[in-house]
């Protein structure tokens, strides 16, 4: 049954563009004979009158969508996944996925609501077979000399047929010769005169062509190099756009690599076919590989991160550009390795030969260009300054496909382990399946048993989806590039779903990609990390209900080269004895989010570096440790291998909601070494040693607030550093039975423990004493038992009433009794840094407190008898008037310097001038020299003649002014400032 597609998206703000694609979990066709395919896409058309929009047919989008669903007496439906894209004006993206079955939402079936939750039976993969499908097989089993003859004849005719060179649009017919062609972008057959378009058709009847399929007649028993030969054959003459289809027989199939022709479209179709591949040994060539063509590389000027526009260094290079080109950008900046960030350490500092890495890049396209300055549709990833560079792909591959299906295996003969030296990309990568330059490449249902290096390799492509890829048993993944299931490489939106393996090296690995991701994936035993941004510069990826079982579930950052930025990893499972993630080697962002974690080593690893790791909600079950004091359901350090001679800190750590669950008296909840900001709030932690502990580094600031500690442990909270900042330990309640102490942290000035239910007093391990603290200025108040609790002695009784109390203060009166002072103290912490304090005598003073709570100065005075203002402004601490600072100095005189600070008491000018007395004559020849007592040689000096003729100063120093008079006795006026 066709149904419209209703409901209402859930994006928020205004989109620009939208775009929603179902991947089905195979071909469904409904009781009307209608089919549906794979992979559908709808287009979102915005709402009128500040109505939400609604999503419309692809070509047009003021038709209403609809799609192929299952309704009552209908096939049982199949499963889809549903993508919703938003684009904004800014270039942001929102992404949502949904999962669902393709059934009807309501009775008569007409309507199709896919964001409406709906528990059904999941029919996974139904692929009814009609008669046409099951004559095929039969002709295809019983016929096959014949019908290769006949293959290759039609294949021959088809191309005489075709007899048009594609081109992407009608700029790229420029420098052409003369004769017909076909223009993807507008559909028609035209004919170029040189210079010229002068006729153009419809391309229907080209289309009926392109839309043949060609099957490759492998020969039974034939040998690898023979069968290569035949499906290079039927590749080469099948015109672009074409479906390839290998045999569906049941038979096993020996075939070596298959020629790859650049910028060549196509549509392989594996389903049901089995096939022995003979690799070329670890330099050879992939099986299939398809890819997008490249042109010459064109210099640039500078490029700015964030920027939408490149600029040519040659103007006359746009000519080789046009609109919708997609193009890489890219720089051979050179990427130090993580343990020698500025280039002048020798590499290999971790104990792991770690190595710097050059040329980074992103494939994107060109929206408009305007002289030599190209706009590009995204901002730029990287600031490109070294080599800036931009290469052209004139005709990248248009949605290339490689399906499968049930009965689809292909088996690799082992190649032997040679060393890996050659390229991991391009025609000398020996992968399975590589796709290079591509736009909305697909991937799907291909089962492996046995490879070498990657199942499937996407490079510099935009929106590639692999789904459903189930690899088994690859060679050497203990080896660096070997062993590989997925592999996304420089791409943009990319994603990999439902797949599953056994014993890779990883899942999925991700080199420079951004905005890519993966979900409803399963790696079991793999030898490395499953999920890896593989520490070259990935950027804002994601993984959601994904599963791992091996050595190591997620990474960011890699010790053999650098960080990435960016992962968000949603509701990830994880069981086994190894790492469930590695935060490391200068990473940045990494956010775990409900996690599901069993394992007997360690819950998460943050080190080396990585900056800001966010652990949200989950629980993390580490009862399967035997190591007493070294398991931890999160460990932060600054070393990921103890071996390392270069440790580095990690910054900031926040776990919010997590639940920690370890064995009495052994492992740690959480063991934490940070040097940033450590945040705790509302975490569970049942059994284990010290469930929650700071060591090694100070961190900038501490809060655990709202704590719950269960079971027997040594301590629930347990601190040996002291932070640089606040620390702050609010609502830690606990539950269980510690059989050393209860808090035990290093207490300091800064430290405030409150409402807190506890099994016993506090103790430290070093540091202050608790009495020591407490006179020094920290808060111990409303806990439980109150064995320890003290406000500090320098507390007034209002920071007791408002301790850790937000109050609005509107109409609040503040009184004493006569002969006591009124104090107003501000405090931060529970540190006390300004009072104003109302005195006995109706004096109001305004006082700056030291941590230590003494006070450091009073800058403001206001005496009541008087009424005047007093301002204790000295040349260190001046008045700071728009720029300009003003101070009295030393002996009492007011003195400004202009828009800078004073570096001395003397620094700058005295306001105002000394009228010098007793010096009211000169004798004319003769000058007279003035003691002007200042003590410093003044910048203003002012003579004012009382007689007939002209008065002057001649010189001045730091004791005198030297006067001289045009005529005899002058009487004069001298003044110096």
């Amino acid at each position: 049954m066709k149904a419209k597609l209703i409901g209402m998206s859930a994006y928020q703000g205004t989109p620009t563009s939208g775009t929603l694609r179902i991947y089905r979990a195979g071909r469904y066709e409904d009781g009307q004979g209608n089919a549906a395919v794979r992979l559908e896409e709808f287009k979102w058309r915005a709402g009128t009158a500040g109505a939400r929009g609604s999503w419309g047919d692809p070509f047009n989008p003021a038709v209403d969508a609809y799609t192929v669903v299952s309704a009552a007496g209908e096939p049982a439906p199949v499963e889809g996944l549903f993508e919703e894209v938003f684009v904004y004006a800014d270039g942001s993206e929102r992404r949502s996925l949904y999962r669902k079955n393709l059934i009807a939402t309501n009775l008569a079936g007409t309507e199709f609501d896919y964001t409406e939750p709906q528990g059904v039976t999941t029919y996974s993969g139904s692929e009814p077979l009609t008669f046409q499908a099951a004559r095929d097989l039969l002709t295809e089993g019983t016929t096959k000399l014949a019908e290769m003859e006949q293959a290759l004849a039609d294949n021959a005719q088809t191309q005489a047929e075709m007899g048009l060179t594609a081109v992407p649009n009608e700029a790229a017919l420029t420098g052409k010769t003369v004769g017909g062609y076909r223009v993807i972008s507008t559909n028609e057959r035209v004919y170029w005169s040189g210079t010229a378009i002068t006729a153009r058709a419809p391309l229907a009847a080209a289309d009926a062509l392109a839309a043949r399929v060609y099957r490759v007649p492998l020969i039974p028993g034939g040998t690898a190099a023979q069968n290569a030969a035949i499906a290079s054959a039927v590749h080469a003459a099948a015109p672009d756009g074409s479906r390839i289809e290998y045999p569906r027989d049941g038979l096993t199939y020996d075939i070596g690599s298959v020629d790859h022709i650049p910028g060549k479209t196509l549509v392989v179709d594996l389903t049901g076919t089995r096939l022995i591949w003979h690799s070329e040994g670890p330099l050879g060539r992939p099986f299939l590989h398809m890819a997008g063509t490249q042109g010459a590389s064109l210099t640039l000027t500078a490029c700015t991160e964030g920027s939408r526009t490149v600029t040519l260094a040659t103007a006359g290079d746009a000519a080789a550009l046009s609109v919708g080109m997609w193009v890489r950008l890219g720089d051979k900046y050179t990427t130090w390795a993580w343990d020698n960030p500025d280039g002048t350490v020798p590499a290999g500092r971790a104990g792991v030969g770690s190595s710097s890495y050059t040329d980074r890049y992103e494939w994107t396209q060109i929206t408009a260009i305007s002289g030599a300055t190209i706009t590009l549709a995204k901002p730029i990833e990287w600031s490109y300054s070294v080599t800036p560079y931009l290469i052209p792909s004139p005709t990248p591959l248009n949605s290339p496909q490689v399906i499968g299906g049930a009965g689809t295996l292909i088996r690799e003969v082992d190649p032997g382990g040679g060393a890996r030296v050659g390229p991991l990309v391009g025609t000398q990568a020996p992968h399975i399946i590589h796709i290079e330059r591509a736009v909305t490449p697909r991937v799907e249902g291909i089962t492996l048993d046995g490879w070498q290096m990657h199942a499937v390799c996407i490079h510099e492509s935009y929106d590639p989806f692999v789904a459903q890829i189930n690899g088994t048993r690859p060679f050497r993944p203990q080896f660096g590039g070997m062993g590989y299931l997925v592999r996304l490489d420089r791409v943009t939106r990319g994603h990999v779903w439902k797949s599953t393996s056994l014993g890779v090296r990883h899942h999925v690995d991700y080199v420079q990609c951004y905005d890519s991701g993966s979900s409803e994936n399963t790696a079991q035993d793999n030898a490395n990390t499953a999920y890896l941004l593989h520490g070259l510069g990935s950027k804002r990826c994601y993984s959601t209900d994904d599963a791992a079982t091996g050595v190591v579930g997620w990474g960011a950052g890699n010790t053999a080269f650098s960080a990435d930025y960016g992962y968000k990893i949603t509701r990830p499972k994880y069981t086994g004895t190894g790492l469930p993630y590695v935060f490391i080697a200068t990473a940045e962002d990494m956010e775990v989010i409900d996690p599901e974690f069993t394992t007997s080593q360690r819950g998460g690893l943050m080190a080396d570096g990585a900056q800001r790791l966010i652990l949200r909600g989950g629980t993390v079950d580490t009862r399967r440790s035997t190591d007493q004091f070294g398991g931890a359901g999160l460990l932060v350090r600054n070393k990921y291998l103890l071996a390392s001679t270069y440790p580095l800190p990690p910054g900031d750590v926040t776990v919010e909601g997590t639940k920690f669950l370890n064995t009495d008296g052994y492992g740690n909840g959480m063991l934490i070494g940070s040097a940033g900001r450590v945040s705790v709030r509302n975490v569970e932690f049942t059994g284990g040693n010290y469930q929650l502990q700071l060591n090694d580094t100070a961190p900038s600031e501490v809060e655990v607030i709202g704590t719950i500690h269960k079971g027997g442990y040594f301590a629930p909270y347990y601190s040996t550093v002291e932070p640089t900042g606040r620390h702050l330990v609010d609502g830690l309640k606990e539950l269980g039975t510690p059989s050393v102490s209860s808090v035990k942290i290093v207490l300091n000035a800064r430290t405030t423990i409150r409402g807190s239910r506890l099994t016993q007093a506090l103790s430290t391990p070093s540091g202050m004493s608790v009495t020591q603290a407490l006179d020094a200025g920290a808060v111990i108040t409303d806990n439980t038992p109150n064995t320890n609790d003290r406000i500090p002695a320098n507390a007034s009784w209002l920071a007791q009433f408002l301790s850790g109390i937000q109050v609005k203060l509107a109409g609040l009166v503040m009184s004493r009794a006569a002969g006591s002072n009124t104090d107003l103290t501000f405090q931060i912490d529970g540190l006390a840094r300004w009072i104003v304090r109302h005195g006995s005598g109706g004096d109001l003073e305004i006082m700056r407190r030291s941590a230590a709570g003494g006070v450091l100065d009073s800058p403001i005075y206001l005496p009541w008898a008087s009424g005047a203002i007093v301002l204790n402004a000295a040349w260190d601490k001046p008045i700071n008037a728009g720029g300009t600072r003003l101070w009295t100095d030393a002996a009492g005189r007011l003195r400004i310097k202009n828009l800078a600070a004073p570096t001395s008491d003397t620094d700058g000018r005295v306001v105002g001038l000394k009228k010098l007395t007793g010096t009211t004559s000169g004798t004319i020849g003769t000058t007279i020299t003035v003691a002007h007592g200042l003590g410093y040689a003044p910048t203003d000096v002012m003579v004012s003649s009382r007689g007939a003729g002209a008065v002057y100063y001649t010189a001045v120093d730091a004791t005198n002014v030297t006067v001289a008079a045009t005529a005899a006795s002058i009487p004069f006026d001298l003044y110096v400032g």
